[in-house]
């Protein structure tokens, strides 16, 4: 089990989620909304907003989460909506005892939402020089120790 006794099927990678900004450019949500109802992954539920107003007047809004916490992001975690505090989920970073930093590279771009894909391939090449290198190294230095017959 990865460190810190966390649960592996529980990461937010792959949660489904609702953002209040996207939710603000598409149209769905206001600043004269006080609540709206929203539905994610099949679960509708009826969600408390809070808006932020600027005295240039623009204005962010945010979600109430059930815990009573402002967020931009909800998550759907077992079939309710949660915040990043009350969700209790984890990164994918937060696999690296369980996962290579080729392995989490490879994931990441196994995900088609990627937009800086390059970015990742580059990182992932780079991963792969720099553990070809880490072998090579200990080879060499397993060679230089082992006795000679």
């Amino acid at each position: 089990m990865p460190r810190g006794g966390h649960n592996p099927d529980l990461y937010r990678d792959g949660m489904p989620a609702l953002q209040a900004s996207a939710l603000r450019k598409a149209g769905l949500i206001d600043p004269s909304m006080r609540s709206a109802e929203l539905e994610l992954g099949g679960v509708t539920r009826r969600i408390e907003l809070w808006h932020m107003r600027f005295p240039s007047g623009g204005s962010w809004s945010y979600f109430i989460c059930p815990c009573g916490r402002r967020c931009q992001t909800l998550r759907l975690v077992k079939g309710r909506f949660a915040c990043r505090l009350c969700d209790k989920l984890y990164w994918l970073s937060h696999r690296s005892d369980s996962m290579g930093a080729i392995e989490r590279r490879r994931e990441l771009l196994a995900r088609p939402h990627l937009n800086r894909r390059e970015k990742v391939e580059l990182a992932l090449r780079r991963a792969i020089v720099l553990e070809r290198q880490r072998k090579i190294a200990a080879w060499r230095k397993f060679k230089a120790k082992k006795p000679k017959r």
